[in-house]
């Protein structure tokens, strides 16, 4: 009878371990949602948003609804009003860009090598692809699109100071330093992936018209031509570009191929692109997040605004006919050089097919490269 009692009493007595840890689990609830209303989080003006800690792990691409779902939950503590960026009196580049004066139509590209942490894969080295292309670039608009400037965003990681003395020997380039970048400081290069940096253009107050741009791909006489077609007073009620150019060219808006035009609706263009400086939405948007970002927050807004131009699927995402006929399967907008060169033996290429008769001009259906 005693054993039995004492069993009994040992049933009811008290043990610290067992509140211990829901005194843990409950105190790391109470952190989770200080952390998700952003309770306590300090701002300051160059950072342009609170200070939200989120570590996105693995290159995976984020979904359309995974970014909308983020935005909302965070957007109401985005309090950084498009009055901000408009009267800011100098552009988010560099004090050369600034000198440029306002009304500059810019070809944004990001530049990032093999050893920077924007980048999962090997893309580009500073010796052996990065500069050429640089150069081949910068000769290209030159040529081509005399009025438009080259903005290069870059973190510098694995250059020389050789190289850096080299690259701003470029008439026609314009390098901006995301480590210490106008109004953003190096808040930016914390949390925004390399691709992304390109996009930043779109809230410069300097800025008229931009176009993303991929640094190794060449720009073209094709492309060149649509962009003209664009800044005509023709399309003055368009204020976004959109090109796809081959078979596999089925995102809506391709990362390295669309355009804005502040100059005809910049705070419009702001209010869409405004989520790619909320930290814990750019945070997601690593690897290839940046065509999943353009999807879930331009692009629905910008279709009735756009001039866009396909070659493949027109029926299926809308475009209307390129303006000129390819000469070179496989040369197409967003092709990696050297693609569009005679020489060109580059067994990667990816030729394109013949296209479809919906997607050629009206009065030239015997273009089946077009």
């Amino acid at each position: 009878m005693r054993r039995n009692y004492i069993r009994r009493r040992r049933s009811f007595s008290f043990r610290p371990t067992k509140y211990l840890f829901f005194l843990i689990i409950l105190s790391i609830s109470i952190l989770h949602v200080i952390n998700l209303f952003g309770y306590g989080q300090s701002n300051k003006f160059h950072t342009l948003q609170p200070s939200i800690k989120h570590v996105h792990k693995g290159p995976e691409t984020p979904s359309v609804q995974t970014l909308l779902r983020v935005w909302n939950l965070v957007k109401r503590r985005f309090n950084y009003t498009y009055d901000i960026f408009s009267q800011w009196n100098q552009t988010l580049c560099s004090i050369q860009s600034q000198k440029r004066g306002p009304n500059q139509k810019v070809i944004s590209v990001s530049v990032y090598g093999t050893t920077s942490k924007f980048t999962n894969n090997a893309m580009f080295a500073w010796n052996t692809t990065i500069m050429p292309y640089l150069a081949a670039l910068s000769q290209e608009v030159n040529d081509l699109l005399p009025s438009w400037i080259i903005r290069i965003y870059t973190d510098y990681v694995g250059s020389t100071l050789e190289q850096r003395e080299l690259i701003n020997t470029y008439a026609n380039v314009d390098i901006c330093n995301v480590n210490d970048m106008p109004m953003f400081g190096s808040s930016l290069v914390n949390y925004m992936p390399g691709k992304m940096w390109r996009f930043l253009p779109v809230f410069d107050s300097y800025v008229d018209y931009i176009v993303s741009h991929d640094l190794d791909s060449p720009m073209t006489k094709r492309q060149a031509e649509t962009l003209d077609l664009w800044l005509s007073s023709e399309h003055e009620n368009n204020f976004f570009y959109i090109a796809r150019d081959h078979q596999q060219h089925i995102e809506v808006i391709l990362g390295g191929l669309w355009g804005a035009a502040p100059g005809r609706a910049r705070q419009k263009l702001y209010d869409l692109f405004r989520p790619m400086l909320m930290e814990r939405v750019s945070k997601l948007c690593v690897a290839s997040g940046d065509q999943p970002f353009l999807s879930a927050f331009v692009y629905n807004n910008v279709t009735n605004n756009s001039l866009i131009f396909d070659s493949y699927n027109c029926k299926k995402l809308g475009g209307r006919p390129f303006l000129s006929q390819r000469t070179n399967i496989r040369c197409f907008l967003g092709c990696y050089r050297p693609c569009c060169s005679d020489q060109s033996t580059n067994k990667t290429d990816v030729f394109v097919k013949i296209c479809p008769l919906e997607c050629r001009p009206k009065d030239h259906r015997n273009w089946s490269r077009c």
